[in-house]
């Protein structure tokens, strides 16, 4: 539980952002996003080799941390949607060059059969717990805007059988 707090510690307190915006200025439309104790580096142009180089070596000397680079991806947002912690950084059809947060089908699907798990087991504690965990967790990416159709039903189901349980309580 603390290694976001202190990854974020040490990100602000190295000035690696302000490196970063230093080393990429060219690039159009970047964007930095720290999530719990992950990076993501985006943008609507090509990253050179070159300046993934320079990015990883600014990471490690600024801020002494190491990448693994099993865990590094580059994606363009042209051709396809960043991942982070579960999360897809989708544009908008609507709006172009607008960007939204939404759950990948896959990770609906999972979310969907424990919802729908954690119904059919109302006494199972330990799963109906994952289960609140996760419709908070999917209720927090979409906010205000409507969940996606698969999410809709089963989280409207479970958040009627928890209130039924709650009030039995």
């Amino acid at each position: 539980p603390t290694s976001p707090l202190l990854f974020n510690l040490v990100i602000i307190d190295s000035g690696l952002i302000d490196h970063l915006r230093q080393r990429l200025r060219g690039h159009r439309r970047l964007i930095i996003t720290l999530y719990a104790d992950d990076l993501c580096i985006s943008s609507w142009e090509r990253f050179s080799g070159v300046a993934r180089n320079d990015v990883h070596g600014i990471i490690e000397r600024t801020t002494g941390l190491q990448i693994n680079p099993g865990k590094t991806r580059v994606w363009r947002f042209e051709r396809s949607s960043p991942r982070i912690v579960g999360i897809s950084i989708a544009e908008t059809h609507t709006e172009p060059h607008r960007r939204i947060l939404t759950i990948p089908q896959n990770q609906q699907s999972k979310i969907r059969g424990i919802v729908h798990r954690a119904i059919c087991n109302r006494n199972d504690e330990k799963l109906w717990q994952q289960a609140q965990g996760l419709v908070a967790f999917a209720r927090s990416v979409y906010g205000k805007r409507p969940l996606p159709a698969r999410l809709r039903k089963p989280i409207k189901h479970f958040r009627q059988w928890h209130r039924h349980r709650q009030k039995s309580r």
